[in-house]
């Protein structure tokens, strides 16, 4: 009787072992490619993302608009200055933006180091929201997001499942898939 429950037990914890063993690639995908298009190096870029905080905040603190409303800012190329534009998308005119210096510095930094250089995973757009700043790619997947209040960012009537990943705080990874 004591073999058979020993060997029973065996059994079980062999075919556990074998699960495990064999599900640890497909975790291991799954971790590496819902992660695939964040900032890798974002002690490196912190200066320059939160240079364009600062200037997010204020353009549209100085606006006489409602600011519990989300609003855009797309970004361009000039390919006679060389440099990254933004233009403000949430006018019924989208505007160009004129930014200093600084600004400018930054936004080119982060536009062609921070983000993935891969066709669908270049810097984009920055969403002003009342609880948040998000840097997000061509393809929606996934933005980089400072909250004003350091909770995890909240994405109210998005489809699709959110994960977020906290770097420090007011800063978070979050893919969207």
């Amino acid at each position: 009787m004591k073999k058979y429950k020993n060997t029973i037990i065996i059994s079980i914890v062999s075919v556990l072992l074998v699960i495990f063993v064999v599900s640890l690639p497909f975790l291991y995908f799954l971790h590496v490619s819902t992660w695939k298009y964040k900032v890798e190096d974002f002690d490196r870029f912190e200066n320059d993302f939160e240079t364009m905080i600062d200037f997010t905040k204020e353009y549209f603190e100085s606006k006489e608009t409602d600011l519990a409303t989300k609003k855009f800012i797309y970004t361009g190329y000039d390919t006679v200055s060389k440099n990254y534009t933004l233009w403000d998308y949430s006018v019924e005119d989208p505007q160009k933006i004129d930014i200093t210096k600084e600004v400018q510095a930054s936004l080119n930094v982060i536009a062609n180091s921070a983000f993935d250089q891969r066709v669908d995973s270049n810097f984009h757009s920055i969403s002003y929201h009342a609880d948040k700043i998000c840097f997000g790619i061509d393809n929606g997947q996934y933005c980089l997001v400072y909250t004003f209040n350091d909770n995890k960012p909240k994405f109210e009537g998005e489809s699709k499942r959110v994960y977020t990943d906290k770097i420090k705080e007011n800063w978070y990874h979050v893919v969207f898939r």
